[in-house]
């Protein structure tokens, strides 16, 4: 469910039938939150998981980290939220062009992924994109395209 920034109360007993509710995306930040009067019987909401900062897109990678060691490189993508299962993808460039494409699988459930990739010393001077997509098919972004240099 989704509750826009604007909102400054919810009354009595709004959520007290809503056991199933998890999540909640608040359009707004973490002080506009604890600002929102809430009153009686409404624990369903108060216990429920709020996601901050919701821009109404499926997803959102809040952090993107890469490192090279022991030939390996690892890929570390965290979400800000996942509203849609989709594929994650961390694709390799050099100066050329794609030197290598990798996928995961991501549900709505996952804050977090980690890829590692065979590699060779050469990938120190590459540069690294995570792409998020609704499936392989219709291969619709899910979130912004996120940069990182390898460490």
């Amino acid at each position: 469910m989704t509750v826009p920034g604007s909102v400054t109360e919810i009354r009595d007993s709004a959520f007290c039938d809503c056991g199933s509710l998890k999540n909640v995306y608040y359009s707004g930040n973490r002080g506009q939150w604890q600002d929102i009067d809430i009153y009686e019987d409404n624990e369903c909401l108060t216990n429920a998981n709020i996601i901050f900062n919701y821009d109404g897109a499926p997803a959102r990678i809040d952090a993107f980290n890469c490192r090279y060691g022991n030939n390996t490189l690892t890929a570390e993508v965290k979400f800000g939220y996942v509203t849609q299962a989709g594929r994650l993808y961390i694709a390799v460039y050099d100066a050329g062009g794609l030197v290598m494409l990798s996928g995961t699988a991501v549900t709505v459930n996952d804050s977090e992924k980690v890829i590692e990739l065979a590699a060779d010393e050469n990938y120190r001077n590459y540069s690294v994109k995570a792409f998020l997509w609704d499936n392989e098919c219709r291969l619709k972004p899910l979130s912004a395209t996120a940069a990182s240099n390898i460490s």
